[in-house]
């Protein structure tokens, strides 16, 4: 159970959700940060208690969270569960783990050169993610949906699909 007195980014690394409610409350984090929570807290000049609560809340919510069972999906909610939890996540992620590594490259760029192959690295998982997600969710997710909708293949201007 996380308190006021654990290091500020201590429980990152097991629930990596957490570094988004610090970021919300402006709090600065480091690598090896000494500082508690309460004494960060302070310095950002929000409540201890509510970022604790939240930071409670996401600990909370990632144990009790579920896997989606694939095998007993329809097509289309296996399609719904792509949209709505793997991309949606996806497309607030990316963005995010782009600007994070952004942030580390500039400050230990130099002393860790490997860090530019990581961010290089996400940027072309950016650039594959977006276009593949965007083509899955325009043209073959909807492809999916009819064919369970009609219980039939039809012809489609793209060419065929096979099942």
């Amino acid at each position: 159970m996380m308190t006021l007195r654990d290091r500020v980014g201590d429980g990152i690394p097991n629930h990596p959700a957490i570094s988004r409610i610090i970021e919300q409350h402006l709090i600065e984090y480091y690598c090896r940060e000494e500082r508690s929570l309460k004494e960060a807290c302070r310095s950002a000049q929000v409540d201890a208690e509510i970022v604790l609560g939240e930071l409670r809340g996401v600990v909370s919510h990632n144990h009790n969270q579920h896997e989606s069972n694939f095998a007993t999906l329809s097509l289309t909610g296996t399609c719904d569960e792509f949209e709505s939890t793997h991309y949606q996540y996806l497309k607030q992620e990316l963005p995010r783990l782009k600007h994070l590594i952004a942030k580390v490259l500039s400050v230990h760029g130099d002393q860790h050169a490997w860090l530019l192959l990581l961010a290089d690295f996400i940027d072309l998982l950016c650039k594959e993610l977006n276009p593949h997600m965007f083509k899955e969710e325009q043209i073959l997710f909807p492809v999916i949906r009819t064919i369970e909708q009609t219980k039939s293949v039809p012809k489609f201007s793209f060419g065929s699909v096979d099942i």
